[in-house]
């Protein structure tokens, strides 16, 4: 027992610690943003590591070796993949629902979160090492559940949509960023010229340069996309 209280306790202390304070003057922004990156490891380790090594036995194997579990992972994440028949196809299938399982619980956890505190506000600042405790849990339970519908049915779709609402909103924010960029150093250019004429010329080339940079780096990155990710047969996302 004492030895568990003084794990439990170094435990909370690691916890606080890095979870920040709850003081009033505080947020749980940078919280949130851990969560996130939190969120985004464990989608890379379900998609890289966990999803290859639940199929890399197969169902047969697990029969043989006589896993319950291990073969109720493999039908869980092979759940929905029915329609595809090489093995390939069914990996990235199953890939792609190992990446499902820790965002769909981020969008559930930030959804319940924004209702929360829209009712509590000061709810946002508190309880974080156990909001943290409970993600991690729901997302080791996440494990053992189908594919199907939640994850490469309904939250599939869900992400879709919030995708393309998030790409033009970035999109807007970019087209907002250019303006005040271009204005910023402009402005600059006619401050100079004010003072001494012709001494601005270094602001309008570096704005020219600077267009002229990014144009090249859409068109290589246009380029480099069509060159890499022309699977479109194996790819649900």
């Amino acid at each position: 027992l004492a030895v568990t209280y003084c794990a439990c306790s170094s435990a909370s202390s690691i916890c606080n610690a890095c979870l920040g304070s709850t003081s009033p003057q505080t947020t749980g922004r940078r919280r949130s943003v851990l969560l996130l990156i939190l969120a985004v490891v464990l989608s890379l380790a379900f998609q890289y590591s966990l999803a290859p090594a639940i199929l890399e036995k197969g169902e047969e194997k697990w029969s043989i070796i006589g896993s319950t579990i291990g073969k109720r992972m493999f039908n869980s994440w092979t759940s929905g993949c029915e329609s595809y028949y090489s093995e390939d196809q069914i990996g990235q299938c199953a890939a792609n629902a190992g990446v499902f399982r820790p965002t769909f619980l981020s969008f559930v956890f930030f959804v319940i979160a924004a209702v929360t505190s829209s009712i509590r506000p000061d709810f946002n600042r508190h309880v974080w090492p156990a909001k943290f405790t409970i993600y991690l849990l729901l997302v080791f339970l996440s494990i053992f559940a189908s594919n199907s519908p939640w994850f490469s049915g309904v939250f599939l779709h869900i992400a879709r949509i919030g995708a393309t609402v998030f790409i033009v909103i970035q999109q807007i924010i970019i087209v907002d960023l250019a303006y005040n960029w271009n204005e910023n150093w402009v402005g600059k250019a006619d401050a100079c010229d004010r003072l001494e004429w012709g001494s601005g010329a270094f602001w309008l080339r570096a704005t020219i340069g600077a267009c002229c940079v990014f144009y090249v780096m859409a068109f290589a990155g246009i380029g480099l996309m069509y060159h890499y990710f022309n699977g479109c047969g194996s790819n649900i996302a």
